[in-house]
């Protein structure tokens, strides 16, 4: 072979490694291209997942992990999921999934929540909360939530804003501790910002609620200004039609009702009280024999004096609650938060609602356990048959004091794929079918670090992040 055949040989080898190499280039992109949505959604249908996972599709490969993980708190029931803030790489559309256990082995699980988003922002991380159904951890019943609120009624941007926090946790119903007009007519100061719980309501602000879920107590501001007694009685129907009312009084000036586990006495000791507020007075009788007969696994008394206050008691609220067989007693009049313990019972003063705020008192009563006075707020408690846990919620600070009788309602059951709680066992991202990382394992591929933070109304927020390693 002569000089110039050894070259074009030479040049023709060259050539054909080129297309060599270029054909195994054009082989890896076609492997490493993403899955496309179709194909990835049949195969995500076709893979039963025996855990709760975060999936993320996103762009990148790496091998599948063991996901042997540690059982994780907190139990939730991810039957009634809520999605948060998701942030999201860019190029490509995201969908966050959350799984739940199949309901038998090797079924497969339908995802309890999917949203999708067209791509933007620049990191590959999730944040999902997840509502968690609150219940006693032995009955499986469901817990009961509602607000508290006290000395709120004057229509100002403080009320506003405390009704507007109350709202967003979602209670079941409002209870008062009075005063809850202060002047003027209730429908300003009271059914602009709750109509949505008042039963048959005549105001202007909404339709109201079908069943009646605003349980006020009378203040000396409701019965001594603005429309007076007459006024309070015409705006609200108390307890409400169909709501149960074991010992029924047969008035709406003190009267009771059981809503889930808890039986409320909601009692009026102001001066003008036609049944008296003394030992002997039909009201005082009433309460001791509904007391004793209610067969609920919590009695709660309401009243809008505070029978202990830091700030100045009413003697003439001090009945003997615990010995006739209440839990707690919940009050206002002064614009104060206040958590006493008098013997084996909380007394609870409930006063910022909205419309001032009283000074720190110079000297605390010795059954004073607590006392807040630094912003406006409202009071959410969970109530199931092992205990109720109150929490005060200020406007400027969240949560400053939490206190539970018997014992803390567990969120465990109810909803999701087969029922029964979810422990939050491993968080995985998925490309596809293909995992990503699970549990923040570290090594080459991907790494997923999660935490999980509680909020007062039982939902949980799910935080993950995946991170290239490589």
């Amino acid at each position: 072979m002569n000089h110039f055949e050894v070259h074009e040989a030479a040049e023709a080898a060259v050539e054909r490694a080129r297309r060599d190499e270029a054909q195994r280039a054009a082989d890896r992109a076609r492997q490493e291209a993403p899955v496309e949505e179709e194909e990835r959604d049949e195969r995500l249908r076709e893979s039963p997942r025996s855990r709760m996972r975060v999936m993320l599709p996103m762009l990148g490969r790496a091998r599948r992990r063991d996901s042997g993980g540690q059982s994780r708190q907190p139990r939730i029931s991810v039957g009634a999921a809520r999605v948060g803030p998701l942030a999201l790489p860019t190029l490509v559309a995201v969908t966050l999934v959350v799984w739940a256990a199949p309901p038998t082995a090797g079924a497969d699980a339908a995802p309890n929540v999917a949203i999708t988003s067209p791509a933007a922002g620049a990191t590959v991380s999730g944040t999902v909360t997840i509502q968690a159904d609150a219940t006693d951890g032995s009955s499986g019943a469901e817990a009961t939530r509602f607000g508290i609120i006290g000395d709120f009624g004057n229509a100002s941007s403080n009320e506003a804003a405390v009704a507007s926090m109350l709202d967003g946790l979602s209670p079941e119903f409002i209870v008062t501790v009075g005063d809850n007009s202060y002047g003027g007519s209730h429908d300003t100061n009271v059914g602009q910002f709750y109509s949505n719980y008042i039963g048959n309501y005549q105001g202007g602000h909404g339709a109201g609620s079908a069943t009646n879920r605003f349980f006020p107590a009378l203040g000396d501001e409701d019965i001594e200004t603005g429309g007076g007694l007459s006024g309070y009685l015409s705006y609200y129907t108390l307890p409400g039609d169909g709501i149960p009312a074991p010992a029924n009084s047969g008035n709406e000036r003190y009267y009771d009702f059981v809503r889930g586990p808890v039986h409320f006495f909601v009692i009026n000791t102001h001066r003008t009280e036609p049944d008296g507020r003394r030992a002997g007075s039909v009201q005082q009788d009433w309460l001791k024999a509904g007391l004793a007969a209610s067969t609920t696994p919590w009695q709660v008394v309401v009243v809008h004096y505070p029978p202990y206050s830091s700030k100045r008691s009413d003697s003439d609220s001090r009945w003997p609650y615990e010995a006739w067989g209440a839990d707690a007693v919940l009050s206002g009049h002064r614009h104060v938060y206040e958590r006493l313990q008098v013997g084996g019972i909380p007394y609870i003063v409930n006063g910022l609602g909205g419309v001032s705020r009283s000074s720190t008192p110079s000297s605390f009563l010795p059954e004073s356990r607590f006392f807040y006075n630094a912003d406006y707020g409202a009071m959410t408690a969970a109530a199931c048959t092992a205990g109720i846990t109150f929490e005060f919620r200020s406007m400027r600070d969240g949560v400053v004091d939490t206190h539970t009788i018997g014992s803390a309602c567990q969120a465990t059951g109810g909803g999701g794929q087969g029922g029964g709680g979810q422990e939050v066992t491993q968080v995985e991202f998925f490309d596809g079918a293909t995992s990503l990382g699970v549990d923040g394992d570290g090594g080459d591929g991907w790494s997923v670090p999660w935490d999980t933070t509680e909020a007062a109304d039982g939902s949980h927020t799910l935080h993950a992040t995946a991170t290239d390693a490589a």
